[in-house]
């Protein structure tokens, strides 16, 4: 199972996008569990994720989220501008595979 943390400024986009996202697990059997968060939250979650996905208007955090979060074997990415206006559930369903994937490499060297 993958553990994902959406994180946006109040939290409130990215609970739209992840009702897409939750829509885009289930239709696809995904083995994951997402949930969303203000970017104040996210050091509560440290210990129970595997992947930190920020919205875009978190991007210019980007930096301090990867250095602060990879120790803890935790994938930082950032969501598309396009993805997160249109609402992509599908789009960041794979974004999230794909950076499990990349987490899980890192890890096996």
């Amino acid at each position: 199972m993958i553990k994902v943390l959406l994180a946006c400024g109040a939290g409130m986009s990215s609970s739209l996008l992840l009702s897409r996202i939750n829509k885009e697990i289930n239709e696809s059997e995904l083995d994951i569990i997402a949930q969303s968060v203000s970017s104040t939250e996210i050091e509560n979650f440290v210990n129970d994720i595997d992947v930190l996905l920020l919205g875009p208007q978190l991007a210019h955090l980007f930096r301090y989220f990867k250095k602060e979060y990879e120790p803890y074997n935790i994938a930082v990415g950032v969501i598309s501008i396009s993805a997160y206006g249109n609402m992509d559930g599908k789009s960041v369903a794979s974004q999230i595979v794909e950076l499990n994937s990349q987490r899980r490499k890192t890890d096996n060297e």
